[in-house]
């Protein structure tokens, strides 16, 4: 547990002006697109209007099918407290605790030592291509949860019923393609980037933020179990 305080504690202090303080997120598609948008849904919602309609955007349009919002990821529905820019900001930073704790995790399960872990979820948290996407929300949502489907990966195939029947259909491409290039835990990833609103960093191997992320994660991983001896 002190250890994961550590963690907590880490952020904390990278985050401070903003944790504690009264600064705020102010840039790039989560201000301009998807903070307006999502409030307005929300506000839908307290007032016990299901929004199918939403008529103050071009022409109106549908905005509970707009999966790039992601209306339907849990977390975003902090907003229901508040629909400040404050809260969105706050929303932002749960989602680097969530990539430091299964990041974490995910090192104590490839049995790296404990300060190997701490610094792993801590470099992977806050490296850049997380802190780049402060600026869009949802690809954020989705690069966060990139530890945890790697730790669900590693728990299927330590299970000893999975057959590589069962392992090559559970990894086949979302799309249902039998042919071709197969990618490890294409439903998983399919339902990241469904509720968190980045269909394509949840499931296209090509995107070049899943590509970036998951070599930068490897690195991380291979450069401290080499410098760090596990327990």
């Amino acid at each position: 547990m002190k250890f994961k305080i550590i963690i907590a504690f880490i952020l904390c202090l990278y985050f401070f002006p903003v944790i504690f303080g009264s600064s705020v997120f102010f840039c790039g598609d989560t201000i301009t697109i998807f903070y307006p948008l999502k409030t307005e849904f929300i506000q839908s919602i307290l007032k016990g209007v299901f929004p199918l309609w939403n008529p103050y955007i071009h022409s109106g349009y549908p905005s509970y099918a707009d999966i790039s919002l992601g209306l339907y990821y849990p977390p975003n529905y902090i907003l229901l407290l508040s629909q400040s820019i404050k809260m969105i900001s706050l929303l932002v930073i749960f989602h680097f605790f969530v990539a430091a704790f299964f990041m974490y995790i995910l090192s104590r399960k490839l049995h790296l030592s404990e300060i190997a872990s701490i610094t792993s979820a801590v470099v992977f948290s806050l490296s850049g291509i997380m802190v780049d996407y402060i600026a869009e929300l949802p690809r954020l949502s989705t690069i966060s949860l990139y530890p945890l489907f790697y730790l669900a990966l590693i728990n299927l195939l330590e299970k000893p019923k999975t057959s590589f029947k069962t392992f090559s259909n559970t990894m086949r491409m979302g799309d249902g393609r039998r042919e071709g290039f197969r990618w490890p835990g294409s439903p998983l990833r399919v339902a990241m980037g469904l509720l968190s609103g980045r269909t394509q960093s949840g499931k296209c191997l090509e995107t070049d933020s899943m590509i970036k992320a998951s070599v930068f994660l490897s690195l991380v991983l291979l450069s401290f179990s080499f410098l760090l001896k596990a327990k």
